[in-house]
């Protein structure tokens, strides 16, 4: 049966797929041929520059602050966040960082994509 309450949500809920440039496709497929380890991440700016950093999923809180300065001092419109996990199953802190990565950024205007899971 249809909600009749579900339209209300369409405009405060992010739509939560996006379609990626080609140039940020392609970075992705790198990936597949060349896995990370688990937990690693890819951050890809405005679809020209990698940052890989190692087990940043596990150390978000520590390595946070650094992070953000490097993609606000890099990044001029869009960020990419990728997580490297067994299977490609992102776990809840990788939504939780991607989170936390959206709202510190929003006042930077700096669009962040929504999180996509790499295969290691």
């Amino acid at each position: 049966m249809d909600n009749p309450h579900t339209d209300r949500w369409l405009g405060i809920v992010p739509r939560m797929t996006t379609v990626l440039e080609p140039r940020e496709s392609t970075a992705l497929e790198i990936y597949t041929e060349h896995p990370l380890q688990d937990g690693d991440v890819v951050l890809l700016l405005d679809g020209k520059r990698i940052l890989e950093i190692n087990g940043l999923a596990d150390h978000w809180q520590e390595a946070r602050d650094g992070v953000l300065h490097t993609l606000t001092t890099n990044a001029r419109r869009r960020v990419l966040l990728a997580v490297t996990r067994r299977g490609a199953d992102l776990h809840g802190g990788d939504h939780a960082l991607w989170a936390d990565l959206r709202a510190s950024l929003e006042a930077s205007r700096i669009q962040v994509l929504p999180v996509q899971a790499l295969r290691c």
